[in-house]
């Protein structure tokens, strides 16, 4: 019967796990920047094809082996998905000189504090009346990201939906700029409700302006999935507006085929399609688009930042995606208990860090940590060091801030909360807002029946620690470079001390906590020989002392979660 085990595992390779994030594009975009930095910069640039006299198309044209994104220096390429695909386009007539139909395509840095993503144009060359309408145009922007770069295995393994699945685009601005706005200059006088677009300060700039009821800019906003070698567009037909993420649960609308081909078609008509329920069986690409399929005299505004799709990955099942683990033995093992087989690494730190501590976002919100981490004994030492080594330097704070953020990157409900009622999940444990809210430590409670990452307790840690030895060294070492135990963990003696959390049945008097902080093990100064030894370190609760006393060289820490 032994033998047959192999063959069953390969036989059922795939489990489908949670909806988590997939495509999840929203970062802080250039580390700097002294001009405009285009899509495709560093290419061609912006391709202006005369088709007959006063027609044009400009643009960048449709590809899925070209980057759409900027391959400038400045550019984040090691960002959130900042890696994408697509084309763009205005289609114009009666435009002798090709003046005005493409503004900008391009990106703004720290603008309004996001860096975002424009498409513009305009046909505005001469007045809107009968007698001389002007020149006119039509646009489509197209932005695919595809399944070489999905997250948490999806570059690997099948995607597919289920009713917890989604898929989002935010817009920042979209034309009109402001339509309350409008109104209200309209209102007090200062425009007239029959003019075309006037400008104004706005967000100290002068832009274009106009009320909603004479609005000819982008029309529709709509999202898009690959399934297969076959593109679909969701029929839900969104209205462009400012500051709005535009969201569809892939399963419960209906989707139309969509082909789009380079150069330049890759238009969609959605009055003319013909949408139908469908069944996604291997998601390899995902985006959105925006249309103006009107011909007229017109003015296109638009800013964006971010995108996501949270789906499913039929991948073979694993306690932990990103961080290796393995089951408890003992009670506590009953209940399908996991914990890390070593400390968190720096590298592993850094990842979820990045993914979680960004400016603009879709579909997940930033988390904002105190401190950023060292690798190891760095900052104890003139050693060398390197990522695979422990994450030190942090406080427990940003331990159970972490362990949320792992959380949410695999789609498992969080154990930490900053209320009571436990609704609201932990996402911020400093506060920078002011000098005098970043002195005040968070509240934080704990839902400890939940699915996602937590510290362990000691009883937990206890039940991982065998007898091991760990004798003292200069610096600490690779986390999984010391021999396993008999249980399967490493680490446990030695190397770092280990954040943990106790529950205690009476609220801490200073902090209100339902628990105490504690370390346990050893570190690479400490020669532990006693075996289950656990050292304690007293927590009261000053963010001050934590800070400075416990933000150490020698703590890190490792994670535990329920199946």
């Amino acid at each position: 019967m032994k033998r047959l085990l192999p063959l069953l595992v390969l036989i059922l390779p795939l489990r489908a796990q949670e909806s988590l994030p997939v495509v999840d594009f929203g970062d802080n975009l250039f580390w700097y920047s002294t001009a405009i930095p285009q899509y495709r910069a560093g290419t061609a640039g912006v391709t202006r094809e005369k088709r007959a006299e006063g027609e044009f198309i400009n643009g960048h044209p449709f590809s899925l082996d070209m980057p759409l994104s900027p391959v400038t220096g400045d550019y984040n390429v090691r960002g959130n998905n900042t890696r994408f695909y697509g084309g763009m386009k205005v289609h114009c007539w009666d435009n002798p000189t090709n003046k005005y139909a493409w503004a900008e395509g391009g990106s703004n840095t720290e603008h309004e504090g996001f860096d975002d993503f424009n498409f513009m144009g305009y046909a505005l060359e001469s007045l809107n009346t009968p007698e001389k309408p002007g020149n006119r145009l039509k646009a489509t922007g197209l932005w695919i990201w595809k399944k070489e770069d999905f997250l948490n295995g999806g570059d690997k393994f099948p995607v597919t939906f289920d009713d917890s699945s989604r898929v989002g685009v935010f817009l920042s601005r979209t034309y009109p700029v402001n339509d309350a706005h409008a109104k209200r200059l309209v209102a007090e006088g200062k425009a007239s409700k029959n003019t075309g677009p006037f400008t104004d300060t706005y967000a100290n700039q002068r832009l274009e302006v106009v009320p909603r009821e004479l609005w000819r800019g982008w029309e529709s906003v709509h999202l898009v999935v690959r399934d297969g070698d076959q593109f679909f567009v969701a029929e839900t037909n969104f209205e462009p507006s400012a500051q709005t993420l535009f969201e569809v649960s892939p399963t419960k609308v209906k989707w139309a085929k969509f082909d789009p081909k380079g150069p330049w078609d890759f238009e969609f008509d959605p009055k003319s399609a013909t949408f139908a329920p469908h069944e996604f069986k291997d998601v390899t690409a995902a985006g959105w688009m925006i249309l103006k399929n009107t011909i007229e005299n017109a003015t296109l505004w638009l800013k964006w930042y971010g995108f996501g799709m949270d789906a499913v990955v039929n991948r073979p099942w694993e306690a932990g995606v990103n961080v290796p683990m393995a089951k408890l033995d003992g009670p506590s093992g009953k209940d399908g208990l996991y914990l890390a087989k070593s400390e968190v690494t720096y590298e592993q730190w850094r990842r979820i860090a990045r993914w979680a501590s960004r400016n603009q976002y879709a579909m997940h919100a930033p988390y904002d940590f105190d401190r950023d981490g060292n690798m190891g004994s760095m900052l104890a030492d003139d050693k060398p060091h390197a990522p695979d080594e422990p994450a030190t330097g942090i406080t427990w704070y940003d331990a159970v801030l972490w362990c949320n953020a792992l959380s949410a990157y695999e789609g498992r409900t969080p154990c930490y909360y900053s209320d009571a009622a436990l609704t609201k999940p932990l996402h911020i444990v400093k506060n920078i807002e002011s000098v005098e809210a970043s002195l005040v430590p968070p509240a934080v409670h704990v839902k400890w029946d939940a699915v996602g990452f937590r510290l362990p307790t000691p009883s937990e840690w206890s039940l991982a620690f065998a007898d091991e030895a760990a004798p003292a060294a200069a610096s600490t070492v690779p986390a999984s470079s010391t021999p396993a135990n008999a249980k399967g963990f490493h680490g446990l003696g030695g190397n770092v001390f280990e954040w943990a959390v106790e529950p205690i049945k009476e609220p801490n008097p200073k902090t209100g906590h339902l628990f105490s902080v504690r370390v346990h093990g050893g570190s690479f100064r400490s020669d532990l020989k006693t075996p289950k030894a656990l050292t304690t370190v007293p927590s009261n609760g000053s963010w001050d002392w934590i800070n400075s006393g416990i933000a150490s060289p020698e703590i890190g820490f490792r994670v535990v979660r329920k199946n």
